[in-house]
């Protein structure tokens, strides 16, 4: 199977790795380049995130990791030092680190406010790069303000919109595990008043929802 993976290096090359922040690199999810659109790729710094949505075979496999390694090694050596791949077709998800080594624990910064992650035993890294608009929005936008944020996850949006000065947000999420993430999150970047967290499954706690208005 032969791929072009031109478009990946074009996308690295405009990419602002020199700003050291989570960031989108190439979206083929998109379907912008149909031959593509199986893959992501993200830059976690220190890492290079590579997604596959469609089981790739191992020769493609290793020419398009080289080929990506080789890239960074050549412009970014002090900024990226290792590549992580997610295979993520199926129901279960697999990620190897083919080069270099993770920090532990890995944190990324976005707009200033840092983010714990984990691009090995989990199919979510702990925060959507695709998602950075979104908290750029909510940050403009949250200035003395009470925020909900449903289906929380691991907190993103209410650590923009506390990064953008709101009083108060809320987090709700049925799972208490990415909550406790949130919650450190919070702690990293120094939130530690004005926020609070409903683990509870969204569609079953409206009541609790009006009593904490």
């Amino acid at each position: 199977m032969t791929i072009n993976f031109t478009p990946l290096i074009t996308a690295l090359e405009s990419a602002p790795i020199l700003n050291n922040e989570l960031c989108r690199v190439f979206h083929g999810r998109g379907h912008s380049i149909e031959a593509l659109s199986h893959l992501n790729l993200d830059f976690y710094p220190p890492s290079l995130f590579l997604v596959s949505y469609d089981e790739i075979d191992d020769n493609t496999l290793n020419q398009l990791t080289e080929t990506l390694w080789q890239w960074a090694q050549a412009h970014y050596p002090e900024l990226i030092t290792s590549l992580v791949y997610q295979q993520r077709a199926g129901v279960q998800s697999q990620n190897t680190v083919m080069f270099g080594a993770l920090p532990n624990p890995h944190t990324v910064t976005e707009n200033g406010i840092r983010f714990l992650v984990d691009l090995q035993s989990r199919q979510n890294t702990g925060i959507f790069p695709d998602m950075r608009s979104g908290r750029e929005f909510v940050m403009a936008n949250s200035e003395h303000g009470k925020v909900l944020n449903l289906f929380s996850y691991t907190c993103g949006f209410s650590l923009a919109a506390m990064q953008g000065g709101a009083d108060h947000v809320m987090n709700m999420d049925m799972s208490k595990g990415v909550l406790k993430v949130g919650k450190q999150n919070h702690q990293l970047n120094g939130f530690d008043k004005g926020v609070s967290y409903l683990p509870h499954d969204i569609l079953k706690s409206f009541g609790k929802l009006k009593k904490a208005a």
